[in-house]
């Protein structure tokens, strides 16, 4: 019992510290405290990926990187950063490769990637496309499982 608990405790222990860590603009410690908390191998290692995006997308959002040298990261960092993220994501889809939501989050880092730094990437917007029309692809296959569920317009029409 004390197994079952204590590895997803520590693996989320050693997630949080690498969030610090990156929020810290300390990347090579987080990259190890995100290695370690994956190292347990538990239900919570999609979770521990999933954090490096979201880092990524909330430092973005709360305006965290505009290019200025004066600040915590630096365009290579921040591209570390997100090259990071992208292979995490990547895990993930390996991992469940039906999963709609990864594909988006990889999309999405691949769009950041493709946009934040001034002069467009092309290979990241490339990359980015794919994705969301993977996602779109697969989200439109979810119906295909569920084939006697209405759509939105057999209800409105019945209501």
């Amino acid at each position: 019992f004390l197994i079952g608990v204590w590895q997803p405790l520590r693996e989320a222990q050693f997630g949080q510290k690498a969030r610090v860590a990156f929020a810290a603009g300390e990347d090579t410690n987080a990259r190890e405290f995100t290695e370690k908390a994956l190292a347990y191998n538990s239900y919570g290692n999609m979770d521990v990926r999933r954090a490096v995006a979201e880092y990524v997308f909330d430092f973005l959002k709360a305006g965290g990187f505009s290019g200025n040298p004066n600040e915590i990261r630096n365009p290579a960092e921040m591209q570390g950063v997100i090259d990071f993220a992208i292979a995490e994501m990547e895990q993930n889809i390996q991992t469940r490769p039906k999963d709609v939501k990864w594909y988006m989050y990889k999309g999405e880092l691949h769009n950041l990637a493709a946009t934040v730094f001034g002069e467009p990437n092309r290979e990241h917007a490339k990359k980015a496309e794919e994705l969301f029309l993977k996602s779109k692809e697969l989200s439109l296959s979810i119906k295909k499982l569920f084939p006697s569920q209405k759509s939105s317009s057999e209800w409105s029409a019945r209501d």
